[in-house]
């Protein structure tokens, strides 16, 4: 019995295991017309895209405004201006003093002393002894010996110390006369003359030209060195000075000061090129006879003389403040002696450096003329280096330059040849120069009856010495400074006048695709996964700023005086194709991708600091630090569309730097919906909003369809209120940057920063973080509901009749079974 209860244990256990197999696969127990939808089961569902396209457009303006008046005089600082100048020198040029060794110069030079030690006298031409005497020129200075008697054959012991200097060259001429008293004309007994490149210690002799002399000489080598100092190369090559005496006063400068400036010579056509530059001084400047009487304290004269390195001996330019008063009448002018064709004198306007502008005006109308250096070879001779250098003439009691020798009608009374001494020419004695600013405004200006002339009483210190090799060489500010005496007045009264508006427009035109997911047909009941993303379409993509700007101004400070007007506006604008950014950057050579000044734009006029960029246009897209360069944009577009406008930018560009709008952000997109259906009563959503952030990029809902429907009907799966926005947290401001002629007047005014606050509006609050696109968006899908077909799907919940059925048979079986067992 027992056995037999067991089988039908075991019997009942396979019709339950088969039974749980059969619900499992769902046997039918309804009709095969039943409207039941399978739920969550997507094997049999037969699943759609709807895509379309959206846009969305931005613009978002700012606008600040304003003016100012800064009263500048009691921050008026002369000593503060030179003090803010680290040095007096061009930018690429390299000035040196003193024991600098001049790069680039690799002759030999020597220590050379050169004695007359006797000469035999041939033939005096006279009866019975003769008067002779010798002029000696070594390297360009001049001796005359007193006179010695001598007659035919006899030998004079002279033991004459004639030159001692370093030299790369050297040159002899001795010159042997016999006196004769006037009106008769001295006697010429010839002419000695010796030359080498490479002087060594030896006795030179030789006879005269004409033979009715000879002479003895001793050279003495003391020491050889390869190059030179700055100290040397000025003292080696200065000028040879005539004084054309016309007043009571001295013609001799009291100081004279040199140094040497290396730099590009684009005139000459050189990379390098040397100026030596040397500036005289004399504590006083009388009018001439026969008045006679001071005209003012302090006066300043400059001399250059411009070498080319490989041309050493043979500088090719020398320039000179020419300016003649008695002989010959010329106006005064820039002398520019080259071996160019000499020209009538003309004009053009010379330019301060932006350095020097407060001290001595920006501009003067300067004239100037060329002179052919191979149509006067008498105004040039041989400097103590053996280097050519020229003849000089003070010729006016104002210190004007004029080539020597003197002519006919100068009054010659001295000739200091090279008897004086050069002093550096370095930043200390730079800065003293331009300090007598401050003596000039503290006496003031006086009238001088005898001539009807009012000047200043003590004349400031105007030559703009810092790039001599820009054109005309020779730049002096004197008609700003001291011709013009109303400018001298108000000088010491310096303000600046500034009004400014500006306009910005953030103007977007961004394209996304977005794709709803879902069944095109569904049965009343049915439930289901609507799926919904969005794609940004990169390469429709448009960032721009559009810009309105207009300042008006005017700055008076020291000698520095000027209006400027800039009224411009444009758009600045790029397409950003996101997915091949980074194959633009490969191109253009930028990797790594994060890079600080970094310029995303070839013109330069958009500088990305320290950023980093994203291959998508969710969230964080851009990080890190931005400036547009308007003033920079506006300089160099502007003349190519207006090139009228080329010559106002170039005065405008010596007053202002830059205007750079900047800012620092974190600047991130985002998309934002809701999910809803349009008729609640066919279906509901389970999710009603979205964000795609770029950790995500779609979104799953769950629709359920009501049960309760009879006809055939539709309903919509509806995104709405589709907005892109892009999220600033950012401080943006707008520096405009004076540059240098401010910054050395009043340095706490060189550079204008104006807060503009945290993108877009000034008043920050929460919501101005967000730039949102202008228009929202509303897209739609259609699904069908027909309640008289029967669904394809099942639910798999329902259980079939048959499955009910076995279910009872086997329920009674097992009672059946189980009374059987009792018994």
């Amino acid at each position: 019995m027992l056995l037999e209860a067991f089988k039908m244990k075991r019997c009942i256990f396979s019709l339950l295991i088969i039974t749980i197999i059969s619900l499992g696969y769902g046997l039918p127990i309804i009709s095969s017309n039943s409207m039941e939808i399978k739920t969550n089961t997507t094997d049999a569902t037969i699943m759609s895209s709807t895509s379309g396209d959206i846009t969305f457009p931005f613009g978002k303006g700012l606008h600040i405004g304003g003016d100012n008046h800064w009263n500048l005089t009691d921050l008026l600082d002369v000593n503060q201006t030179l003090e803010n100048l680290p040095d007096f020198v061009g930018d690429g040029m390299t000035a040196y003093t003193g024991d600098d060794l001049i790069p680039g110069v690799s002759e030999n030079r020597h220590l050379v002393a050169v004695e007359l030690i006797n000469s035999t006298i041939w033939n005096d031409n006279d009866f019975g002894e003769g008067e002779i005497y010798f002029n000696i020129t070594v390297n360009g200075n001049f001796t005359k010996t007193a006179n010695y008697a001598a007659n035919d054959g006899d030998t004079l012991l002279l033991n004459l110390s004639v030159f001692y200097s370093w030299c790369f060259a050297l040159s002899i001429s001795v010159e042997v006369w016999e006196d004769d008293p006037a009106p008769t004309p001295d006697d010429e007994l010839g002419v000695y003359t010796y030359f080498t490149n490479s002087p060594t210690s030896e006795v030179i002799t030789g006879n005269t030209t004409i033979g009715d002399a000879q002479v003895w000489l001793n050279i003495t080598v003391f020491d050889t060195k390869t190059g030179i100092t700055a100290e040397s190369l000025a003292e080696g090559t200065k000028p040879y000075f005539y004084f054309s005496d016309e007043t009571s006063a001295t013609e001799d400068p009291d100081e004279v000061y040199a140094r040497v400036i290396i730099g590009p010579d684009d005139d000459a056509g050189l990379a390098t090129a040397i100026c030596i530059q040397y500036i005289f001084y004399w504590t006083q400047e009388n009018f001439p006879i026969p008045t006679d009487i001071k005209f003012h304290d302090d006066d300043y004269e400059e001399f250059l003389i411009f070498i080319d390195p490989n041309n050493l001996m043979t500088p090719y330019r020398y320039v000179l403040d020419d300016g003649s008063y008695v002989s010959n009448m010329n106006s005064q002018r820039i002398a520019i002696w080259e071996e160019h064709e000499t020209t009538d004198i003309l004009e053009t306007a010379a330019y301060s450096s932006d350095e020097l502008a407060p001290l001595i005006g920006d501009n003067y109308s300067a004239a100037y003329k060329y002179f052919n250096i191979t149509e006067r070879p008498d105004a040039f001779r041989l400097a103590l280096s053996g280097i050519r250098t020229m003849n000089l003439l003070v010729q006016t009691s104002f210190h004007n330059f004029q080539e020597g020798p003197p002519g006919v009608f100068d009054i010659v009374s001295s000739e200091m040849g090279f008897n004086y001494t050069i002093n550096e020419f370095n930043d200390t004695i730079i800065r003293k120069f331009f300090r007598r600013h401050y003596t000039a405004f503290e006496q003031g200006l006086w009238f001088i009856s005898a001539v009807g002339i009012e000047t200043p009483k003590v004349h400031p210190f105007t030559f703009d010495i810092v790039n001599p090799f820009k054109f005309p060489y020779l730049t002096n500010g004197y008609p700003n400074v001291v011709d013009d005496i109303a400018a001298f007045q108000k000088a010491n009264k310096s303000w600046v006048n500034y009004e400014y508006e500006i306009d910005l427009t953030l103007a977007l035109l961004l394209k996304a695709r977005y794709t709803i997911t879902s069944p095109d047909e569904v049965s009343p009941g049915d439930e289901f996964d609507a799926t919904i993303s969005v794609e940004i379409l990169d390469d429709q993509t448009e960032i721009a700023l559009l810009y309105d700007l207009y300042v008006n101004g005017s700055i008076q400070a020291l000698f520095f005086d000027r209006n400027f007007l800039l009224d411009q506006e444009g758009k600045v604008s790029v397409n950003i194709p996101v997915r091949t950014m980074r194959l633009i950057l490969t191109l253009l050579g930028y990797q790594p991708y994060q890079k600080s000044g970094l310029n995303l734009d070839k013109s330069g006029y958009l500088t990305l600091d320290n950023f980093q960029l994203s291959t998508n246009l969710l969230g964080d897209i851009l990080t890190g630090n931005m400036s547009l360069h308007i003033w920079d944009l506006i300089k160099g577009e502007l003349p190519h569309y207006f090139p009228i406008t080329a010559s106002p930018l170039h005065l405008i560009d010596y007053f202002m730097d830059a205007i750079d709008i900047n800012l620092g952000a974190v600047f991130s997109g985002f998309v934002n919906g809701t999910i809803r259906t349009d008729k609640t009563s066919l279906a509901t959503s389970g999710k009603t909003s979205f964000k795609f952030d770029g950790t995500t990029m779609s979104t799953t809902t769950h629709i359920v369809t009501s049960s309760d429907v009879t006809d055939t009907d539709t309903f919509q799966i509806v995104l709405d209120d589709l907005l892109f926005a892009y999220q600033f947290l950012a401080d943006w401001s707008l520096d405009i940057d004076f540059g240098t002629i401010l910054s050395l007047i009043a340095p706490q005014y060189a550079t204008m920063h104006f807060n503009i606050g945290t993108f877009p509006n000034v008043g920050f609050s929460s919501d101005d973080s967000l730039i949102e696109s202008q228009s929202t968006v509303s897209k739609t899908t259609t699904i069908t509901m027909d309640a008289t077909s029967p669904s394809p799907n099942t639910s798999p919940n329902a259980i079939s009749l048959p499955a009910v059925t076995l279910i009872l048979f086997l329920a009674i079986s097992l009672i059946i079974t189980r009374n059987k067992i009792k018994k």
